[in-house]
């Protein structure tokens, strides 16, 4: 079986020897149609001539396009690389989010104010710790649940289990400390 890039050098190789010959050939039709004095002579090794170099550059426009044409799929790949990243860090963060929001609403009550706006703010500062977090190129290194308990450490949260499985990530995601969060288990 020929591989791709087998094919892609053989053709190459090709490319090469047809403008290699292209050009020898422009080149000795220049020559004797220069020295001809023949004017009907001269003007069909002109022709001939043109015909050959249009062969030559349309050689040298297909190599470029080839080479073109690998940077893109290279482009593209690389670009869908980055968007699976983007998409599997946010995925994380969401699910963060959201088992830290359970975690916060299962320590304070909403039914009294000072404690919702308490609630509220450290939801905010969880968020920036979280977005924060997702900034480091080794994000997703460590598993959700681990990533969940040094949360957990570092906002002094008690009463919660870290090694419980986040929940899976909502299909939205709020992430905006404007509004107010609600319970997970409330409708």
């Amino acid at each position: 079986m020929i591989t791709r890039d087998a094919m892609a050098e053989r053709h190459q190789g090709l490319l090469q020897r047809v403008q290699q010959l292209s050009l020898k050939l422009a080149e000795d039709l220049a020559e004797t149609a220069l020295k001809c004095e023949d004017e009907d002579r001269k003007a069909r090794l002109s022709g001939a001539f043109h015909k050959i170099t249009r062969g030559l550059r349309q050689s040298v426009a297909l190599e470029a396009k080839l080479v073109l044409d690998e940077e893109r799929a290279q482009r593209e790949v690389e670009a869908a690389a980055r968007q699976t990243l983007k998409d599997e860090v946010a995925a994380r963060k969401t699910q963060l989010k959201v088992r830290a929001e359970r975690v916060v609403w299962d320590e304070y009550d909403q039914g009294y104010e000072d404690e919702l706006t308490e609630g509220v703010e450290l939801m905010c500062r969880i968020e920036d710790w979280i977005e924060a977090a997702a900034e480091a190129e080794d994000f997703l290194a460590e598993p959700a649940p681990v990533q969940l308990a040094r949360l957990i450490a570092h906002f002094r949260l008690v009463g919660v289990r870290p090694s419980e499985p986040p929940p899976p990530a909502p299909q939205a995601s709020g992430g905006n400390c404007d509004s107010v969060p609600r319970r997970p288990d409330s409708s």
